[in-house]
């Protein structure tokens, strides 16, 4: 099967034929989305959703009417989704897209509605003028309804008309001389209006064609003075004696005159008739205005075609259904954008790349190797890994390790010059590693780390190690080999042993704020090693040793306040402990 390329997520959606008496073609199909919180990892905007044929990557056109959530919130959306064959004989398959967040928005609506709609109004505009989805741009452009879009609609929005002035109207003309359907939903307040237009080409009392309700009783009709030929008004009644949501269509093929009512076919005859004359259309009032309509209209259609009992037929059971005749299958995801392998690797190999792995990845091992100058890498925002390993080989490398990693190995090893490594705001591997083994490396490992060996280990001249604000390893071990080390351990450690051990010039260590080892020891084995150890009640304790062959000095705070059971300064140069 067949995936879109850059895209995330995908889910199939099963259209089905229970309801589909023939094969339709080019239909646009409503699909309708509520509170999806798979869906809901689209985009804000719903820009980067996309719907595909059976094949998985064959787009199929879209009208977006309705978008809210996304951004990482449930989705809610309505969708019309041209899809180019629906089969009676069995269920078709098409998918829903989503997961890409450079994606440009791929609505096209006007190439769901084929050539054959003259018009499509939702009704879904809160305010101004009510679009006309179709290519021919014969928009509402008057709108005087007391409610405008937001009322409950069969749908969506619809519009609410007060049966004393209320209506809609476009000034684009319509010709009625072959075929046509006419299509809408509609919900009256009352049953007692009188001789009201739902839809209406009214000119003169002469000129006027027009779908009336309640010019008798409890009926809906197709009225119209201005034909040549069989009367359409004969036998076109349609009954309707309550106020709920009712789908009325009439339809023309040139030969037969059939009306609907809720998908089923109350009449089909043999008919000739021509509706001559063109004009603009109105809905809730003749255009005029004048036979105000009470109640609710939704979803108004004109083709200028005749359509089929079978395309009427699911036309009302995909909206009316709760289900829309639809079924939806559980979210898929493409490993080549959120990675779940068993092993994954990334190498760049020529100057300054970039390398950014996506918001989640759980492989078992990741490895990211850059072998040339400056390059940069940028680990997403949730790794666990069985093991890490991230190696930079050249000059100037720079690696970030993102938000939360939880890896069983973490090892982090630059081997040129001027690494910086910084991991993280999360880490709980159960060994972490940093290594540096050239000039000037600097490693910062942020904020909280609960592992249960630690070791940092710097080889080379002029090391800065930075550990910083949590840690709870059973072992932590910090290392400096050369020159100038400066080694600067966190807000609060509590592991059961701590060890710093510096073994060449002037190293610098300060342990912050709040330490709970069981044991501490503290190594210098060359000249002029500072340390300064704050403890829990703020009490100080500094130990200085003197250069070599001189007296040993020490400045010591009440160590009572200290929380280590044992603590241990040892200078191997002068030979004894203090």
């Amino acid at each position: 099967m067949a995936w879109l390329s850059g895209w995330t997520y995908r889910k199939k959606i099963t259209i089905d034929n229970t309801n589909v008496d023939s094969d339709l073609s080019n239909f646009p199909l409503l699909v309708k989305i509520s509170s999806d919180s798979d869906i809901g990892k689209a985009r804000s905007d719903g820009y980067d959703i996309r719907f595909a044929s059976s094949d998985g990557s064959t787009l199929l056109s879209y009208e977006r009417e309705k978008w809210s959530g996304g951004g990482g919130s449930p989705a809610t959306a309505i969708f019309w989704v041209k899809v180019p064959a629906i089969s009676s004989s069995s269920t078709t398959d098409i998918y829903i897209y989503y997961g890409k967040a450079d994606a440009t928005d791929g609505e096209d609506a006007e190439n769901v509605w084929d050539s054959n709609y003259d018009s499509v109004w939702h009704l879904s505009e809160t305010s101004g003028t009510q679009y006309d989805s179709t290519s021919n741009n014969k928009d509402l452009t008057t709108v005087s309804v007391t409610t405008q879009g937001s009322a409950t609609g069969k749908i969506d929005g619809a519009d609410e008309f007060d049966g004393t002035s209320d209506y809609c109207k476009t000034t684009a003309t319509y010709d009625f001389t072959n075929n046509f359907t006419i299509s809408f939903w509609f919900k009256p307040d009352t049953t007692t209006q009188s001789n009201v237009y739902l839809i209406s080409r009214f000119q003169t009392n002469d000129k006027q064609t027009a779908v009336i309700y309640e010019y008798v009783d409890d009926k809906v009709e197709f009225w119209s003075n201005e034909y040549t030929g069989a009367d359409p008004r004969t036998s076109s009644q349609l009954t309707i004696s309550d106020t709920n949501w009712h789908h009325v269509v009439y339809s023309y093929d040139g030969s037969t005159w059939s009306g609907y009512l809720d998908g089923t076919q109350v009449f089909s005859v043999s008919r000739s008739f021509s509706v001559n004359d063109v004009g603009p259309i109105a809905i809730g009032a003749t255009t005029i205005p004048s036979a105000f309509f009470d109640g609710l209209m939704d979803e108004v259609r004109i083709s200028k075609i005749g359509r089929s009992a079978d395309w009427i037929k699911f036309e009302y059971h995909n909206i009316n259904e709760a289900d829309n005749e639809l079924s939806w299958g559980s979210e898929e995801s493409q490993a080549a954008t959120y990675v779940y392998p068993s092993t994954l690797n990334i190498t760049p190999t020529i100057q300054s790349p970039a390398v950014t792995i996506g918001s989640t990845l759980t492989p078992s091992t990741l490895t990211l190797t850059s072998n040339l100058s400056s390059p940069s890498i940028l680990a997403g925002t949730i790794i666990s890994p069985s093991t890490l390993s991230l190696s930079s080989s050249l000059l100037s490398p720079s690696i970030t390790i993102g938000i939360t990693l939880t890896p069983s190995t973490l090892t982090l090893t630059s081997t040129l010059l001027s690494p910086s490594i910084a991991a993280g705001v999360i880490a709980s591997p159960s060994t972490l590693s940093l290594s540096t083994a050239l000039s000037s490396p600097a490693i910062n490992y942020d904020y909280q780390i609960t592992a249960t060996s630690l070791e940092l280990t710097s080889n080379l001249i002029g090391p800065s190690f930075s550990i910083s604000t949590i840690f709870g390893a059973s072992s932590l071990e910090i290392t400096p080999n050369l020159l100038s080390p400066s080694i600067a351990a966190g807000v609060i450690a509590s592991p059961s042993t701590l060890s710093l051990t510096s073994n060449l010039l002037s190293p610098s260590i300060s342990l912050s704020l709040v330490f709970d080892a069981t044991t501490i020891s503290l190594t210098s084995d060359l000249l002029d090693p500072i340390v300064v150890i704050p403890t829990k009640e703020d009490k100080i304790l500094i130990l200085r040793l003197k250069r070599l062959g001189g007296d040993a000095e020490d400045t010591l705070g009440d160590s009572a306040y200290l929380t280590a059971m044992n603590f241990n300064y040892i200078s191997n140069k002068l030979g004894e402990p203090i």
